[in-house]
């Protein structure tokens, strides 16, 4: 300090000014660099927060306004869901829709969107992308730099519309590697409308196939039929229509949530319910029983009629059991399967539909459309010569897809009514009569829209 003040007093005056000149030169660039820095920090804090809520604002009009196939993004909910961002970009940052044709510079806060899909590796989905550019006019720190003080933001967001489970076919088997994983047999024609037939098993050895199909049997699908490894066809007189497709894409699918059966279930047709235990239920011959929603651990139908109210049952290791002769009614009902429980209705009159409204659980998972729902659990066995109609999705697998039950339909030679969706780890679906799986999406769970930001 000796020194410098020695200097300085040794200097000429016109010395010192300069001195003082560059000092004061070098101390208001520190200061514009503090203030352009700040102010460059919080512009780039509130662009990248822009862009996050403009491609959340994008990807919820998606999944608002695809209700019903989630394929279908048609031009105007595109614009729709452009028009919403770029209101919301301008709303929160000022930004405009860039221009390709108007210089940049000319163009200090543009955004630009995309949005692309749809994709298909986790259900339906579509990508919205946001391109922010914000630039500020520089203050004290243009002493020390002439160039623009520019930020970006960029975001993606994923909206997956409302949508059936397995890509909307009537008959998916979920298994990846498994033999049979779509087996379909017996004696007499076998119709599916509505969608397809997919075997996610990229089987292929001998004796080993993705997809089985045998005995004296025409097979007619409206929609796709194919699966990811062959098919076989085995003995007697077939008739595929049309044939199977082979060396398909396998598919992933979202997960699902399991029910809640320890609180109170919302019922939109009764208001909010409780969930009791009722433990086993036994019906004999000749007995005429309501049962109300809730708990068991077991549902044996020996004889007589048995009548499900309307509502979620979940059902524990004893299962569901029905002997031939009796028979089982229930509209409105979802069923769910845990703990290695069975359904077995082999015989008998069955007609059961899932719910067509509002049935929400204490996590607010709503299960209109779920007939039943089967996880870490036994197998699906229905069949016998009596009448069947189910209306629904039946699902049986063990989240997230891994092994699972197998489903075994056998309609015999009664009268067979499958408004269903069936998704099983292996489905087997056979019969004496002709049978109709007629799949209606509306009729079936809808897995709800989701928006997530992913970048």
């Amino acid at each position: 300090m000796k020194n410098i003040i020695k200097t300085l007093s040794g200097a000429q005056p016109g010395q010192i000014i300069y001195f003082v000149a560059i000092t004061f030169v070098v101390l208001l660039g520190f200061g514009g660099l503090a203030i352009d820095g700040g102010r460059l920090y919080n512009d780039r804090r509130i662009t990248q927060g822009t862009a996050d809520t403009v491609a959340f604002t994008g990807a919820l009009v998606i999944g608002q306004y695809i209700l019903d196939d989630p394929k279908n993004l048609t031009q105007a909910i595109e614009d729709l869901a452009i028009d919403a961002a770029l209101d919301r970009a301008l709303e929160n940052g000022g930004f405009v829709e860039y221009d390709p044709l108007v210089d940049i510079a000319n163009q200090p806060k543009s955004a630009t969107i995309n949005i692309s899909g749809p994709y298909q590796d986790d259900g339906v989905y579509y990508l919205v992308e946001v391109e922010l550019r914000s630039e500020i006019p520089p203050t004290f720190i243009q002493l020390v730099y002439d160039g623009p003080l520019v930020n970006t933001g960029r975001a993606v967001a994923k909206a997956r519309p409302r949508q059936n489970l397995a890509y909307g076919y009537t008959i998916f088997g979920v298994d990846a590697h498994g033999c049979n994983a779509v087996d379909i047999g017996g004696t007499s024609d076998t119709v599916v409308e509505g969608g397809g037939i997919f075997s996610n098993s990229d089987a292929c050895a001998n004796n080993c196939k993705s997809i089985v199909v045998g005995g004296n049997i025409d097979v007619y699908v409206d929609g796709d039929f194919s699966g990811v490894g062959c098919y076989e066809i085995n003995g007697g007189s077939t008739t595929l229509d049309p044939i199977p497709t082979t060396g398909a894409t396998p598919y992933d699918q979202v997960a699902i949530p399991e029910p809640v059966c320890d609180k109170d279930v919302y019922n939109f047709f009764g208001g909010t319910k409780p969930m009791p235990d009722f433990g086993n239920a036994y019906n004999n011959v000749h007995d005429v029983v309501y049962l109300d929603p809730g708990r068991y651990d077991e549902i044996k139908i020996v004889g007589g009629d048995v009548f499900l109210r309307t509502g979620l049952y979940c059902i524990g290791s004893g299962g569901l059991n029905m002997s031939t002769g009796a028979s089982l009614q229930g509209e409105n009902v979802s069923l769910y399967f845990h703990s290695g429980g069975d359904m077995k209705l082999t015989g008998g009159y069955v007609d059961l539909s899932a719910p067509t409204e509002e049935l929400i659980d204490d996590d607010d998972n709503n299960w209109q459309g779920m007939l039943v729902y089967m996880v870490d659990s036994g197998e699906i066995d229905v069949g016998g010569n009596g009448e069947m109609y189910y209306t629904g999705t039946v699902m049986a697998l063990e989240p997230p897809w891994n092994a699972g039950p197998k489903c075994d339909f056998n309609g015999g030679a009664g009268t067979n009514g499958f408004g269903v969706q069936l998704i099983c780890w292996s489905v087997r679906y056979t019969g004496g009569a002709d049978s109709y799986l007629s799949y209606s999406p509306p009729d079936n769970y809808y897995y709800p829209a989701t928006i997530d930001l992913i970048e």
